[in-house]
This record gives structure tokens, sequence and C-alpha cells, in this order.
């Protein structure tokens, strides 16, 4: 059982407003709901915007042209344009792969997987190909991002707000969907008649591939526990049945149902979006590290990964309110680090240059750092708590119910008994951080 923890470093970005800073560059504005973005060499990066756009952006002049606009899209609250990736021989096939939705029968939201090929004079796409079709969907816990490698697609499809779809293995939702490059099923899958590679996912919203070729992804929770998960073909990730990591509370439903416990939880929620790994040494701080942004959080992750690119030892969080929710996060091949905005979409609170597409700079990453290793402990009796440590200093503390509403807060000091007797009987979560430590515990007050 891992120990959960808390990041709450901020950073100070000045004045509102979108003036440059040593931290980040506008590169892009006036945009709407930027979804996915993919590097196309020559300074540029295609991307998708939620209502169906396609378009390129020159970093070195910061102008954006139209690609495409994709018709009849059924673009509902989350549901729209989605997933992007490029062949990876991009250079010269000139492919890329669209995810999408559109409608069905009856107004019902499909998606569909289609490649193009891409002409960078112009610029265009033409030649579609639809890989694979009329996925059922939704216009909420869709999913929808894309990973393309040398020899397969992975698409994630969420469950579409029917928790039960998950755990069927005769459903596509609540999956990590794989297939070959021509939308054929991979004889190696764990299922040669089925796209599932893996299951029991919520709402995966990012993907990526590490140096070693392990796969991670984020994932929305309910009111609790988002994700960040380390794929195995044919594994179980435990929605419904459980959530966050592995404890004495749902031990033997993990071991059950043979359950694979996440690297990371986060409670309250932080809706993790986009992800991406960072494997060049443009900036140092950053090597073998996952990027990772965040929507509710407004915040930019850094976790920094171990040898074996499957654990995280180190962690930062970096503070980018003044620029709101961030859907995407971008590694350029150069080592260049590029985050997407996605205020426009129906829980954002748009201002008046939105959406951006801003360049973030090393200045940001080194700004601040918090360590995982937690020195303090708290111990729980009736109708109280105590806190243990090492170190003699403040401990300041936080408990939220299980739809993430705060119910209590307070300071400590190692040893003291803090009441809890005004506090409603029920399951809680206790937040607390001391220094450059923290926890985050369930507890059960009765």
């Amino acid at each position: 059982m891992k120990n959960s923890f808390l990041l709450s470093v901020f950073i100070f970005f000045g004045a509102f407003g979108y003036c440059q800073s040593a931290e980040y560059e506008t590169i892009a504005e006036n945009q709407e709901v930027i979804w996915d973005m993919e590097w196309v060499g020559q300074d540029s990066i295609l991307y998708t915007e939620l209502k169906g756009k396609l378009k390129l952006l020159d970093i070195s002049n910061k102008t954006v042209v139209d690609v495409h606009s994709f018709q009849d899209i059924a673009a509902e609250n989350q549901s729209g344009l989605m997933g992007l990736g490029l062949a990876h021989d991009f250079k010269n096939s000139k492919l890329i792969y669209v995810a999408y939705c559109f409608y069905g029968d009856n107004f019902s939201i499909l998606s569909r997987i289609s490649s193009f090929s891409y002409n960078s004079s112009g610029p265009s796409i033409m030649n579609e190909s639809i890989l694979v079709d009329s996925l059922p969907s939704k216009n909420a816990n869709l999913g929808g991002r894309l990973l393309v490698d040398s020899a397969n697609i992975y698409y994630c499809l969420g469950d579409i707000q029917n928790e039960n779809l998950a755990q069927l293995l005769d459903n596509p939702n609540g999956k990590i969907l794989r297939y070959n490059l021509d939308g054929t099923i991979p004889s190696d899958n764990p299922d040669p008649a089925s796209p599932i590679f893996t299951y029991g996912h919520r709402n995966p919203q990012g993907i990526c591939k590490t140096a070693n070729g392990n796969i991670l992804i984020s994932e929305h929770g309910p009111f609790s526990n988002d994700e960040i998960n380390v794929l195995e073909k044919g594994r179980n990730f435990g929605w419904p049945l459980v959530g966050g990591y592995k404890e004495a509370a749902n031990e033997a439903i993990y071991n059950q149902y043979i359950i694979k416990e996440p690297i990371l939880a986060f409670t309250p929620t932080i809706a993790p979006a986009g992800v991406d790994y960072y494997g060049g040494n443009l900036y140092p701080s950053l090597t073998n590290s996952l990027l990772v942004s965040t929507l509710k959080d407004k915040a930019i992750h850094i976790f920094s990964l171990n040898q074996n690119q499957d654990s995280v030892i180190d962690s930062k969080r970096l503070d980018v309110a003044p620029l709101g929710r961030i859907r995407d996060i971008l590694v350029s091949p150069d080592g260049r680090v590029f985050a997407s905005t996605s205020n426009r979409d129906l829980y954002g609170e748009p201002n008046t240059n939105d959406d951006l597409i801003v360049e973030v700079f090393e200045s940001l990453f080194t700004s601040v750092s918090t360590k995982l290793e937690s020195n303090f402990k708290v111990a729980l009796f009736s109708n109280s708590l105590i806190f243990n440590s090492d170190i003699h200093g403040k401990i300041n503390f936080s408990i939220y119910d299980l739809t993430g509403k705060l119910v209590f807060n307070d300071f400590a000091m190692p040893e003291e008994t803090i009441s809890l007797k005004n506090l409603n009987a029920g399951l809680f979560i206790l937040k607390a951080t001391q220094n450059n430590s923290s926890l985050v515990q369930k507890i059960i007050h009765q």
C-alpha cells in the first residue's frame, strides 16, 4: 500500500492578464477549446478544437491557419473533435489519426477513429480512411485520447456515465482499446477477437508512452481518486469496484479481482487531462518526468519517475491559475514544453483572449519543488486526532467529505490532541502538510 500525498505549493505569476512573463509566453490566443496537440515539425503544432476544427500553429511567427473543418460533428459538452495522433513515420507517410464524435440513429453519439493524408502546403487533409467506426459514446465520461506508436493505435474510451460497463469484457466502454494501424485487432491482444487492452476505467483523459515503452494514462474519478495508471496488458484497473490506492478497506476486492493499483491518486480531485513524457535534456530538471495538465486544479504537475518509469519519486505542482483550465501538454522533439487551455468549454470561465497555447519555460519548472517523503503520521481515536512527527513545527490540516467539500481545517503541533466531537459521523479525507512533507488519509469518524 502506498502513501498518498498532497501537493500544495503555489508560485506567484503577478497581475492577472496575458502579459508575457519569465515563466511562459502566449503563442496563440482567441482559440476555442483546444483539445489535443501534436508536433508536426518546422516549429509547427497541429491541434484539434472540440467543436470540429483542425488547426496549425506556426510558433515562429505566432500565426494560426485552419487545416480542416469537420462537418456533422457531435459537439456536445465533452464530445466533439478530440484525439489526434501522428504516424510513427509521419515525416515520410504524412499520415495523421483523428478521433471524433458523430450522430447515429435517434441522435445517439458515436465515435470513430480515422486516418488522413496531411498536406503541409495549404495546409489540408484528405483521403479519410475510417479505421474504427461507431464506438458507443456520449457527451460525458467519453475519454477520447489517442496514442499512436509504430505498430498500434490505443484509444481511451470512458464509461459514458454507465459505470457497470467498465467491467464487462463484451463491451468497449470503460476500456483502453488497442488496434493495429489499419483498425484490425492485434493477434496479441488479451482476447484476439477483442480490441480491449485494459479495463476498469472511468474517464481516461490522457495517454503517453515513456522511453522504455510503458504506457501511462490519467483518469478522472467521480468525486475522489483521480488516478495516474501504468497500463499492463489485460489488467483490471478497478472501476467501479474500487478507486485509489489499495488499503485495508478495499484490499479484499483488490485481491479478488486482481486489480492493478494506480501509481498516484488524488482526493479531492484535480481533473488530470493531457499527459506527456519528458525524455529530453533541454530542461534537465524535467528529464525522465511525466507532465500532467489539469482542468479543475488549473496547474501543471511534474512527476519524476524511477528508473523503470513505473512509479513516482518526486513531484512539483506548478500553479498556473491565471491561465485557467489546462487541457493538454506537449513536449517538442527538442525539449520545449507547450500547454493549451480549455476555458471555453462547458465548465470554464473564459477570459477575453481565451483559449490559449503557451510555451512554458524552465524558470517555471525550477521555481518550486515538493518532495513526496512523509516524516509524520496521524493517529485517530474515537473523537480526536493526534499527529506524530520527528520535526517540531506547525502541521496544517484539512478534512473533506467525499464530495470534496471542506468541513474542517486547523493546525496542530506534534503530540497535540485535536477534538473531532463536532464532526458528523462518516468517511472523510484528511490532508495535512508540515514543511515540505504531506499526507492524505481516509478517516472514519463514528
